[in-house]
């Protein structure tokens, strides 16, 4: 009888790191990893968000579970979890500074246009919108 931790494909070992179950996943993992970078390197070239705002929070919060909370029998997989962890910290840095580089051009860009507060506030709507489109386009 196998129990909760326990997990297996065929006659392998349960906690085996050449199961089939953690080789494949370890694949898996390696394409994650070639994924964040890939996201990282993108949000870089085009200065812009590289994820949403709410994925990469929802995957924020699941990684620092995975990485500082749950229990994992298997070593390997809790420093997977690490590794991603730090790379959704340098993704969620990128986002902070892109976009509050889009905010200080926004409020820049509001100074030029005439004293009407509502041709204003479109003008800042209508720019930031503008961006956040372009940022979804090309990640």
């Amino acid at each position: 009888m196998l129990n909760d931790y326990e997990y297996r494909i065929g006659d392998s070992a349960p906690f085996s790191i050449f199961s089939p179950y953690n080789i494949i996943g370890t694949v898996g993992c390696v394409f994650w990893f070639l994924a964040y970078g890939f996201i990282i390197y993108q949000s870089h070239k085009d200065k812009a968000p590289g994820v949403p705002t709410l994925a990469l929070c929802l995957n924020f919060g699941w990684e620092f579970l995975g990485s500082f909370v749950w229990d994992n029998p298997i070593p390997l997989w809790r420093w997977f979890y690490s590794i991603w962890f730090l790379l959704d910290v340098a993704i969620f840095a990128q986002l902070w500074l892109y976009v509050y580089a889009r905010v200080c051009m926004c409020r820049h860009a509001m100074d030029q246009v005439p004293r009407s507060s509502k041709l204003r506030e479109r003008r800042c709507q209508s720019e930031s919108r503008r961006r956040s489109l372009q940022a979804s386009v090309v990640g």
